[in-house]
């Protein structure tokens, strides 16, 4: 009997024993299954300590006392920043910087046309600024991967970029795929190479140039005269052909692109033919061209309706100039 008694002792203290650790654990309020005690152990052998005031600021993870799955709250903050993120703008910002001719005109303005401003060469909203360098320097914003096509002028058609040699140029084409810098070298302006020329001159035979004043239209414009070769040496007659764009018809650096050669054809025909005439030829007005080209307004080509004081101009001017000056 002696020896039972601290046997049964020892059953009872080890029932209460567990009996008091079970009350202790329920008192906690949590309750887990078997799917989560092993990330529960995990995250209790890391050390972590999750707060209240932590919660509020991160995904946190609720447990029920049920056999539910746990479910993953994320505040609007962090899908707000994370869809921010991602996003790529659709908005591409270039910027032009253009060297020009050592001859243009130190006041002058530079633009740039295109098809993103209807081909405008004067206008206000793409005009360049000038650098200290000299350079020109304009930023525009554009949609990304839109393709342009371009010049460079100093105000109007008459005055657009050509060529290294003076020759016409096609439209410069950028892809714009991202934001960045573009230099561009513009080698001549049209109106300076049609006026002194730019290269070989290619002139045969005997061509003079002079101004003549249109007082039909209240501008000035060059005129071009071819005579035969024969011109000095004989008393003959000569009939007369009027040219317009004159600045085409006899010398490549002039030419808006490339020389008509007239001069050669009429030399040759003299040699081969003996045939002789004399040409003037009138340059065409530039921006001005489809005005006096056209008897009436097309609104289509924005321009015309100079026609009939044009042809007044050659009829009544430049013919009469022509036949007093000339032997025809």
């Amino acid at each position: 009997m002696i020896k039972e008694v601290p046997t049964r002792l020892l059953a009872v203290l080890l029932a209460g024993i567990l009996v008091l650790s079970t009350g202790c654990l329920n008192d906690s309020g949590v309750t887990q299954t078997s799917t989560e005690q092993s990330n529960e152990s995990t995250s209790l052998q890391t050390g972590e300590t999750v707060s209240s005031s932590q919660s509020a600021s991160m995904p946190t993870r609720s447990v029920s006392s049920t056999t539910e799955t746990p479910s993953i709250e994320v505040p609007e903050e962090a899908n707000a920043t994370t869809s921010t993120a991602t996003e790529v703008s659709s908005v591409v910002t270039v910027t032009f910087i253009v060297s020009v001719p050592d001859y243009t005109p130190e006041n002058g303005p530079v633009y740039i046309a295109g098809d993103f401003n209807g081909w405008n060469p004067g206008d206000e909203n793409y005009r360049l600024k000038k650098r200290e360098d000299g350079k020109w320097e304009i930023m525009l914003e554009f949609e990304r991967r839109t393709k342009i096509e371009f010049k460079f002028t100093r105000g109007s058609w008459e005055t657009v970029e050509k060529g290294r040699n003076g020759e016409e140029i096609s439209n410069r084409v950028l892809v714009l795929e991202e934001s960045g810098v573009y230099e561009f070298t513009v080698y001549h302006w049209r109106d300076y190479v049609e006026e002194v020329g730019v290269g070989t001159h290619t002139i045969v035979g005997n061509v003079t140039t002079f101004k003549m004043f249109m007082p039909q239209l209240n501008r000035t414009r060059r005129i071009w005269v071819y005579l035969p070769p024969d011109y000095e040496k004989s008393n003959k007659r000569y009939p007369v052909l009027y040219m317009h764009d004159g600045q085409n018809l006899f010398d490549q650096p002039t030419s808006f692109a490339g020389e008509w050669k007239v001069d050669e054809t009429l030399e040759r025909l003299f040699r081969e033919k003996n045939f002789s005439i004399i040409v003037v030829g009138i340059d065409n007005g530039g921006e001005k061209r489809t005005d006096e080209y056209s008897p009436w307004r097309n609104e289509a080509y924005g321009g015309g309706g100079e026609g009939d004081a044009y042809v007044r101009f050659i009829v009544e001017t430049v013919s009469s100039c022509t036949y007093f000056c000339f032997k025809h």
